[in-house]
């Protein structure tokens, strides 16, 4: 990936894994086969992966030396509080019953 961000830029990498993410997460919202789900998650994953990797390094780049650890920093802890709260709405949607919860992906929970 790193060969990606000299060649082409900090910008059009992030585009790019932007691009994968949203292309990743139509085909997974709109599945109607396996396949279709399971590609959506690969090229979701690819975006995340690229997202992941060029994000931090572009905004080493672009902030001032005083803020430069603490928006980096702030960007792995919101990584892994975004998987916290995946984690746990997973949680609470698995005691759901039809009658009782309807979860959506919009990631809320709702009594009826």
């Amino acid at each position: 990936m790193m060969w990606s961000c000299d060649a082409f830029g900090r910008k059009r990498n992030i585009q790019l894994g932007a691009l994968l993410s949203i292309i990743g997460g139509a085909l997974q919202g709109g599945a109607a086969a396996l396949a279709m789900f399971q590609v959506g998650r690969f090229l979701s994953g690819c975006g995340i992966g690229v997202l992941v990797t060029v994000c931090p390094m572009y905004m080493s780049e672009m902030s001032s030396p005083f803020r430069r650890g603490w928006i980096v920093g702030h960007h792995a802890i919101f990584l892994v509080f975004g998987y916290m709260l995946a984690g746990w709405l997973g949680y609470a949607c698995y005691f759901a019953t039809p009658g009782e919860f309807i979860c959506a992906s919009r990631g809320c929970c709702k009594t009826y």
